[in-house]
């Protein structure tokens, strides 16, 4: 819409009066064009006339407040006061169209320039589910193309903008009205030969009669355009409903770079083999979950992101890695794979992946040491990180694949197993550049060496900055002791530095010191994870303190949740009764002596009391809540200094830095912030 738009109405108001004040360029307010050089000096001179006609009025209307009767100066001064607002009109119009304005002055070279840094910010998909499919992709060009006819000119000439094409939902109807199809003509049409980013959503497009489904136009027109696609992602619940519309695509995918393929259900039945992708030289990432078929994949291409998640079955690792790895072993970087399969070791030869820097392998269900047996990667390895479901130790697998691969800079390691960790000292002997360790709690020989010095050789990881464990059971006391002397040891911020034994000056290790120490508790207990909280802290454990005060307590959380209602529903205010009692709740609280710092983090009431201070109806009991959060001051002093153990979770318990809660995402399994939550799988 044009930023002038009530401007265009001036021709039909000043012509429809019988004032006088028609504009003398009515055409420069039905377009956002500068005004050229005649138009701007008949502007310039319809404005003097009508401000000497303004001046003119002004000096008549108060000459006539003052000398005519009343009866006839006050009708005459209306009529005036209409004759000066119709000028004031014209004039603040005039001006305001032939201001000056930068951006309409702009050369169209620099405007494509902000058009296509503007038409980046697109929206989520997930920001707003009323709005359609084309409104997302497309919202930002749409409305700058849509501004006015110079800005349309440049909008529809810039063909970058015009390369995501809205996600083609296969189940809409929508998507086969004519409508649909003429603007994603012309979007494609705009785009020229800019590479395309298609997305097809055949996620419920199932065809439950088993009867042939004819070919659907908007995949017939995106299939004519194949050669421009340089990214693909088909999300499937059938994949016989829409990867033989795809088949004309073979031999005509030359720009392909990006191919993600995911089926949501469970293929009962077998498909056939899928050659569409076998001729794609420029293909570089490649994502498969589920896929139930065989890939057939290019002879010859450079793959450098390989991302698998088989959670049903393993046909697209079993089938299809042995020519991965003898096509594109060489050029993976990223390797991801999750899925199930047997333990048999052949399945998989050997295979070496000399320039991975980031390893994921989630093994669910199965054993991962005839994997890791017969991998092997380069020195450049950065990220390792290895998940299972039962119980075996995979650091001896990950240990014997670091030592074979001769990784030299290690920074991330993530072991996520149910059995502590027998062999985490070997690889952390071995890798002393590591930065982020994540790992079940080792046992206390592994705790003593990152502790101190072994073997002459300096601190073990010197450079760690980032540690957490996670337990299963309650942490012996013995092993609380080794912690609590681990969180005083590394957390020396001074900048130490540490130099091994036959090194050059130029390979000193500068040791910054631990920033964050985490433990994650996986126990479902309220009350053994907050007893292992304090014996982390040294405090005692909570008391019993009775039936009638956790009466109390309780009906204090109810006061908390009546306010989280009450910001949501305003009208559901607490009674009088409610306050009163509230407020006896708190009064009793307040003459209690007996809390120690395990009592109160236990039972979270100083949260509570601050919750109840800040609602805008306690005004009967904010002074006692007040008294209350200083009575508890020194109480709570050492749960909040910088020295302790906190809380970032009911499940973590994290030492070190205060902002630790902003930067550690909390999932109960590591497997979730990989991959997303069971049964979903996250973006890649």
């Amino acid at each position: 819409m044009s930023p002038f738009f009530s401007l265009k109405k001036l021709p039909e108001i000043f012509g429809g009066s019988n004032l006088g004040y028609a504009s003398p360029v009515p055409q420069l307010f039905e377009t956002n064009r500068p005004p050229t050089e005649e138009e701007m000096a008949t502007v310039l001179e319809a404005l003097n006339k009508a401000k000497e006609e303004k001046a003119t009025l002004e000096q008549r209307i108060s000459l006539g407040d003052r000398v005519k009767p009343f009866f006839v100066s006050t009708h005459r001064v209306g009529r005036l006061r209409r004759q000066l607002h119709a000028i004031d009109t014209f004039i603040s119009t005039h001006e305001a169209r032939i201001a000056p304005c930068a951006v309409m002055r702009l050369p169209p070279e620099l405007l494509s320039m902000i058009f296509k840094v503007a038409g980046a910010q697109r929206k989520s998909r997930n920001t707003d589910w009323a709005l359609s499919e084309v409104a997302l992709a497309l919202g930002p060009v749409l409305a700058l193309s849509h501004v006015c006819k110079r800005w349309r000119d440049v909008a529809v000439s810039t063909p970058c903008l015009w390369q995501t094409i809205p996600t083609l939902v296969l189940r809409r109807p929508e998507w086969r009205k004519e409508r649909h199809l003429q603007c994603l003509e012309e979007v494609l049409r705009r785009g020229k030969d800019s590479p395309l980013f298609v997305v097809f959503d055949a996620g419920a497009y199932n065809n439950f009669d088993r009867q042939p489904r004819p070919e659907h136009p908007a995949v017939k027109i995106l299939v004519a355009h194949s050669e421009r696609w340089h990214s693909v992602d088909v999300t499937m619940a059938d994949p016989s409903a829409i990867m033989p519309q795809l088949a004309p695509i073979r031999g005509r995918i030359s720009s392909l770079r990006s191919l993600r393929l995911s089926v949501s259900t469970r293929c009962r039945e077998r498909l056939p083999d899928c050659s569409i992708f076998e001729i794609a030289p420029r293909l570089r990432e490649l994502c498969l979950y589920n896929v139930p078929f065989r890939l057939t994949l290019p002879t010859r291409m450079e793959l450098r992101k390989l991302t698998v998640g088989q959670s049903i079955i393993a046909v697209a690792v079993t089938g299809n890695w042995r020519s991965l790895s003898l096509v594109c072993s060489s050029t993976i970087v990223d390797l991801q794979l999750r899925f199930v399969a047997t333990g048999s070791g052949n399945l998989l030869p050997p295979t070496l992946l000399p320039n991975l820097v980031s390893m994921k392998v989630d093994f669910q269900n199965c054993p991962g040491g005839w994997f890791l047996n017969n991998v092997t990667g380069g020195s450049f390895l950065q990220q390792l990180e290895l998940l299972t479901d039962i119980e075996e130790d995979l650091s001896v697998s990950a240990h014997a694949f670091i030592s074979r691969s001769k990784v030299q800079k290690l920074t991330t390691l993530t072991l996520t197993q149910v059995v502590a960790p027998q062999d985490l000292l070997s690889i952390l002997n071995c890798n002393h550049h590591l930065l982020h360790l994540n790992a079940p709690l080792p046992d206390p020989t592994c705790i003593v060496a990152l502790c101190g010095k072994t073997d002459g050789c300096g601190i073990l990881v010197p450079s760690l900055t980032t540690c957490r464990f996670e337990i299963r059971e309650p942490i012996p006391s013995a092993t609380i002791k080794l912690l609590q002397t681990f969180t005083k040891v590394r957390f020396d911020s001074s900048n130490a530095s540490t130099h091994r034994p036959g090194e050059s000056q130029d390979s000193i290790i500068t040791c910054p010191g631990l920033e964050t120490l985490s433990i994650h508790h996986s126990s479902t207990n309220p009350k053994l994870r907050h007893a292992t909280y304090c014996a982390l802290n040294g405090w005692k454990a909570p008391r019993n303190l009775g039936p009638e005060f956790e009466e109390v307590i309780i009906r204090v959380k109810r006061a908390v949740k009546r306010i989280e209602i009450a910001r949501l529903l305003y009208w559901q205010m607490p009674t009088k009764a409610e306050l009163q009692e509230t407020e006896s709740d708190l009064r009793r609280i307040y003459e209690y002596d007996g809390f120690t710092v395990s009592d109160l983090m236990f039972t979270g009431l100083p949260e509570d009391v601050i919750q109840l201070k800040k609602a805008s109806w306690a005004l009967d009991y904010r002074d006692i809540a007040t008294q209350i959060l200083e009575k508890w001051d020194p109480i709570l002093c050492p749960a909040y200094g910088p020295d302790c153990w906190r809380k970032s979770n009911s499940n973590w318990f994290h030492y070190g830095s205060t902002t630790v809660e902003g930067r550690i995402t909390v999932f109960s399994r590591v497997r979730d912030s990989l991959f997303g939550p069971t049964g979903t799988f996250g973006e890649v």
